[in-house]
């Protein structure tokens, strides 16, 4: 049903008078029909203030006047007007709210005044009352839940492309309301483009395009019917539906037919592409810059991201605590510019997801182009070291052009994204720079997460996971046959350059000093986020009973060393068992020149002989180094002046780099 603007002059017509004069009074019947200006049978919408007048007046020469009397209401259902009002000089006809939707209460006639006979001769007749016929509204059509007439030309409903019927849209046919015997029950429905078609929604059948449909015939009063979409572009259409031609005279043939229409469009989103890291000069708000191995970077292609709707999906690493973005590409395949914008979100769905869900956006849509747009994920990233390997966001659109769906429709699961988190940027020997080799590796941050600091929340935690973990389960012993030689740090002293690619997978074998073991707990912690330092102690002297790497108690370092003169008796890694409490110096005891170990904050984490897991530099050298006796703290070999185990004796650095 369609609205116009109020005419300026809503016209009565009088159809026609029938006079007797064989008898003493005679009968006029009447018609009234609202014409707008240029439409048949358009409603109008009477809105202020509230009604419009009518007057009824008698053919000329008829010797009939205006008289007061009431009017006869229809009860048929077939009628859509009825009387509203109580004043019996003032007729107020409304549509009945209880014919349903699409048919406004607002739309009304007011009849002042009625008709009788006052003819001389045979006493006059008793009051006729005119018959009250309106033929508008006519036909019927409106989308599913949206009757509002007023918007028709502008309303565009989206329809989505998916073989899902409960996402399809439903036009509704409504039984034309108007008195039966003037308008014909028989319709017709079409729509202008094969981008859609009509089915049935009861049986699914598909309805030809153009085809009647006899309201009477089929004993209902209105008729469903689901909109699918054909084509997954966007593409205006229109459904249009039209009813017999009315028969009044001096108007168009197109003014002649009672039309009714709704309009659409059809739409299918897809996503292209999800960016992790779309700025790579800063982590603040999204995820560090990341490579496989120091050999091998990240086939990020060009535009970079990390999933994509071919395959692709790589790792990505957050900082713990952070609110962050993902920029995610989204395209319509909008080449006629139908849909301007749409509101989308996503829900994480992994059992085990480190990501919240992505917040719903309302983003601008170009015509015949793939944009990238800018999402909040809902909360902060894990507040602690962590590996997810099942993230997984299912992509859901809410609505098109500012209008919602008949439900929200999830046009893509991106994943399984794996995520890892860290507690702060790597620090040095790690470069957080676009491009660098020593960027983060996902080799090392897996063997990191995966090999005991999965959990940690703070950095001793995270440091003491890690260097547990390389003391007693990488699998690696202390070089005490070769004198304690360095297997994978270089530099001096052994702050260098880290070969953690070799240590990691033990290409140089399993053979480690502490340089080694420092090194690596130094580059694990720093890619971590952890700013630990390698420390190392000059001189460091003789040990009480610890747990060397590989070797178990130990108070004897090199006793398997031929460069170390001990006696054959005294080539065990612990004298004196079990206690290990011995005064023996060289010649028959070996011991530590120099030793190295990491630091952080004033604490020691040693991950060679120990292990030490957070002791205070003196706590730890006061635990290690064994100064029970004159010449274990002045060792005679080392001149007799040099003192051993003087905890001010650490100096603490940062390594070269890794590789």
């Amino acid at each position: 049903m369609k609205r116009r603007t109020q005419p300026t002059v809503i016209p009565v017509v009088i159809l026609g008078a029938l006079l007797s004069n064989a008898q003493n009074y005679s009968v006029m019947n009447y018609e009234v029909k609202l014409h707008p200006n240029k439409a048949a049978r358009v409603a109008f919408p009477f809105e202020n203030p509230g009604y419009a007048s009518l007057s009824l007046t008698p053919a000329p020469n008829t010797g009939y006047n205006k008289i007061v009397n009431s009017v006869i209401e229809f009860p048929s259902d077939d009628v859509l007007w009825h009387r509203v009002d109580v004043n019996a000089s003032s007729h107020v006809y409304a549509i009945d709210a209880g014919k349903g939707p699409g048919y406004s209460g607002r739309e009304h006639v007011i009849i002042k005044g009625e008709l009788g006979n006052t003819a001389a001769g045979g006493g006059g007749e008793p009051p006729k009352n005119p018959w009250f016929r309106v033929t508008v509204p006519d036909v019927n059509i409106n989308w599913e839940g949206q009757t509002d007439e007023t918007i028709e030309d502008t309303y565009m409903q989206p329809c989505v492309f998916t073989s899902d019927k409960s996402h399809h849209q439903v036009v509704v046919l409504k039984l034309p309301r108007d008195d039966d015997s003037l308008v014909s029950p028989v319709v017709s429905l079409s729509w202008d483009s094969p981008a859609i078609r009509l089915v049935w929604e009861d049986t699914g059948d598909p309805f030809p395009n153009g085809a009647g449909i006899n309201f009477r015939a089929g004993g209902v009063r209105s008729y469903r019917f689901r909109v699918e979409p054909l084509i997954p572009y966007p593409i205006a259409f229109e459904i249009r539906l039209e009813g017999v031609m009315d028969n009044m005279p001096n108007k168009t043939y197109k003014e002649r037919i009672p039309m009714d229409k709704v309009k659409g469009f059809t739409f299918y989103p897809t996503l292209e592409s999800i960016t992790f890291n779309h700025n790579t000069g800063s982590s603040a708000n999204d995820a560090i810059n990341l490579r496989q191995d120091y050999g091998n970077d990240l086939p990020y292609g060009n535009p970079p991201c990390e999933w994509d709707e071919n395959g692709k999906s790589l790792p990505v690493c957050y900082v713990a605590n952070r609110s962050v973005t993902v920029k995610a590409k989204i395209g319509f395949q909008n080449y006629w510019g139908v849909i301007t914008e749409a509101t989308v979100k996503a829900k994480q769905i992994g059992k085990e997801a480190s990501l919240g869900n992505i917040t719903p956006a309302t983003i601008p849509i170009a015509p015949n182009v793939s944009d990238d747009y800018m999402f909040s994920v809902e909360g902060q990233t894990p507040n602690a070291v962590r590996l997810a390997r099942s993230n997984e966001w299912e992509w859901v659109i809410t609505h098109a052009n500012g209008i919602e769906l008949k439900k929200p429709f999830p046009f893509c699961t991106s994943g399984v994204h794996r995520v890892y988190t860290i507690l702060d940027e790597p620090k040095a020997p790690w470069d957080n720079t676009y491009g660098s080799q020593q960027n983060a590796w996902v080799t090392a941050l897996d063997f990191a997460i995966t090999n005991g600091a999965k959990g940690a929340t703070t950095a001793p935690a995270a440091l003491s996971a890690i260097t547990g973990y390389l003391h007693t389960g990488h699998g690696v012993t202390y070089d005490s046959a070769g004198g304690g030689c360095a297997s994978y740090a270089s530099g001096v002293q052994g702050r260098g350059i880290m070969d953690l690619t070799g240590y990691i997978s033990k290409t140089s074998g399993s053979t480690v000093n502490c340089y080694d073991q420092a090194a690596a707990v130094c580059s694990i912690g720093a890619l971590l986020g952890i700013n630990v330092k390698y420390g190392y102690m000059n001189p460091f002297g003789y040990l009480y009973k610890v747990n060397l790497i590989g070797v178990g108690a130990c108070n004897n370092p090199f006793y398997d060393s031929l460069l170390v003169p001990l006696p054959s008796a005294n080539r065990i890694p612990l004298l004196n068992p079990p206690s290990g409490l011995t005064d023996l110096i060289h010649p028959e005891r070996s011991n530590f020149e120099n030793h190295a170990f990491a630091v952080l904050g004033g604490n020691v984490y040693d991950a060679c002989s120990g292990p030490a897991l957070g002791k205070s530099k003196l706590q730890y050298v006061t635990d290690t180094v064994d100064v029970s006796t004159f010449n274990e703290t002045y060792p005679p070999e080392w001149g007799g002046s040099i003192q051993a185990g003087d905890s001010s004796k650490i100096n603490e650095y940062d390594l070269t780099g890794v590789k």
